[in-house]
């Protein structure tokens, strides 16, 4: 997942990126979450880096994972892996059929957030992936 900012203008979505291509294009209409001047994560059409197939809040995102980090920290493999699951746990509740659904979902994903922060490797050292992995199995 990349970190952008969603510009939306006249119903047309466009992401301002740090990589290229940019800007990526949106649909803003598949994404009814997400306003002008937002910070995103976003996922490319892998056939076409213009176009994202996949946009998130990234405020929905940075609270899952603040939920998640445990005091030793991650390594950094983990903490992509981390915020892959944060990405994947906001797009699924933005598709939710209801807004009780929706926090209901998002809930379900703090608490399993919140089982990655618990874990202790118990000589202080950070977290691998296997370790996330383990947790969200």
């Amino acid at each position: 997942m990349e970190r952008g900012t969603a510009h939306i203008n006249n119903g047309v979505g466009r992401i301002d990126a740090s990589t290229a291509p940019t800007p990526v294009a949106f649909a803003p209409g598949s994404f009814p979450d997400i306003v002008d001047d937002e910070a995103v994560y976003f996922e490319r059409v892998s056939s076409n880096p213009g176009w994202a197939s996949q946009v998130v809040r990234a405020d929905d995102v940075n609270g899952l994972l603040e939920a998640a980090i445990p005091r030793a920290g991650l390594t950094r493999s983990a903490h992509a892996l981390m915020l892959r699951k944060a990405c994947q746990f906001v797009a699924e509740a933005q598709v939710a059929p209801s807004s009780a659904h929706r926090r209901a979902h998002l809930s379900f994903a703090k608490k399993a957030m919140k089982r990655v922060a618990a874990l202790d490797r118990g000589d202080g050292g950070r977290l691998g992936i296997a370790a996330v992995r383990g947790a969200f199995a």
